[in-house]
């Protein structure tokens, strides 16, 4: 596939023939202004009066630990065990700016996306990371209230018969009108995995991602997959019974050691037990 240029020409993407929005020219001026200053590859700008947020295109990587991964996936027969790598450059940002149109006309709730060019693309700020909400909150009760609603949310994705390629806490948003929205689509699952494959993903690092807040006097995990469970697919239950499958016998082989291991993996035994409790 041709790469796309730097900036495309009117806009038009010489791969889809998608006409995506372009900057206007105060716009660009902070990107240019910006870019070089920023800490971050996604950081927020005011613009006309509102917080917007640039992302900047990173180069593609593909390391020799994904090419082990990717073996691994292989040998068990499991395509969601293989490395996703975001596609990067100007693609990658084709293809997120390509997802957030498209799901924004199935209704989802994503950024308006506002520019893009071969460099950065542009959104609005819809709201809050539930990660961000999470780290500041101290009741275990309210953690596990806005966990739980964010695997709702989760599932009603999937019923659109979508996937979002993270599922992560730190991707789902509060809004600020209240309910949960959806940010970061640039790795696309789909060109290894299938659709229920793509989905049974992001319930596994949503829970992962989750697990961090599962303290000794409160799990939120059980209650979080039990509300995901009530709204899901179908079709999403048969390659989570296979990787809870495989990750269940080796969490059997590592448990032993568990005093012993770091804490992100006793993070991802929690979320290992979560799902097999509830998948049989």
């Amino acid at each position: 596939m041709p790469l796309i240029p730097r900036q495309f020409q009117g806009n038009l993407s010489p791969v889809t023939k998608t006409v995506f929005p372009a900057p206007t020219d105060d716009l660009a001026t902070l990107a240019k202004e910006g870019i070089p200053k920023a800490r971050h590859r996604a950081f927020s700008v005011d613009w006309q009066g509102q917080k917007i947020w640039l992302k900047v295109s990173t180069p593609y990587n593909f390391y020799t630990w994904h090419k082990v991964q990717r073996a691994v996936a292989v040998l068990l027969g499991n395509p969601m065990l293989k490395p996703t790598v975001s596609i990067g450059g100007a693609r990658g940002l084709e293809f997120e700016a390509t997802r957030l149109m498209e799901l924004k006309e199935k209704g989802v709730t994503v950024p308006n996306l506002i520019a893009l060019t071969g460099e950065w693309l542009a959104t609005n700020h819809i709201g809050t990371p539930l990660q961000d909400l999470l780290d500041q909150e101290a009741d275990a009760d309210k953690r596990k209230a806005i966990l739980v609603d964010g695997a709702r949310a989760l599932a009603a994705l999937h019923n659109e018969n979508e996937w979002h390629g993270s599922g992560q806490v730190r991707d789902l948003i509060l809004l600020d009108r209240g309910g949960i929205g959806f940010i970061d689509f640039e790795e696309d699952l789909l060109a290894v995995m299938s659709l229920a494959e793509a989905q049974a993903r992001d319930v596994l690092l949503m829970l992962m991602s989750a697990a961090r807040y599962a303290k000794d006097d409160s799990n939120p995990l059980h209650e979080m997959l039990a509300a995901y469970k009530d709204g899901a697919p179908e079709t999403v239950w048969k390659p989570l019974k296979r990787i809870a499958g495989i990750l269940g016998g080796l969490a059997a082989i590592l448990r032993p050691f568990q005093a012993k291991l770091g804490r992100d993996a006793k993070q991802g035994l929690l979320a290992v037990d979560a799902l097999t409790s509830q998948i049989k």
